[in-house]
């Protein structure tokens, strides 16, 4: 996670499925994409497939800081994401 001068957070994260499971870790990755991009306060959500790695995914969350989840917090702090 990297919280950026313009207060933004980038979050990059990857997933790996088990074995036997890659196609329905992409099923499910391509509807979190879908879904993620319609949240509140998103700016962007892509996943991406690596290449050579059946299964294996790098995923980049960018949600605004609008949708910090303490009400007090007036600027993103940490903590938001526990």
């Amino acid at each position: 996670m990297t919280i950026t001068s313009n207060h933004y957070v980038t979050v990059l994260w990857e997933a790996r499925a088990k074995a036997g499971k890659e196609a329905a870790m992409r099923a499910f990755m391509t509807a979190a994409v879908t879904a993620s991009r319609h949240d509140a306060g998103n700016i962007d959500y892509e996943a991406h497939q690596v290449e050579g790695q059946p299964g294996a995914f790098v995923i980049l969350e960018r949600p605004s800081k609008a949708t910090c989840r303490h009400p007090a917090c007036r600027t993103w702090c940490p903590n938001c994401w526990n």
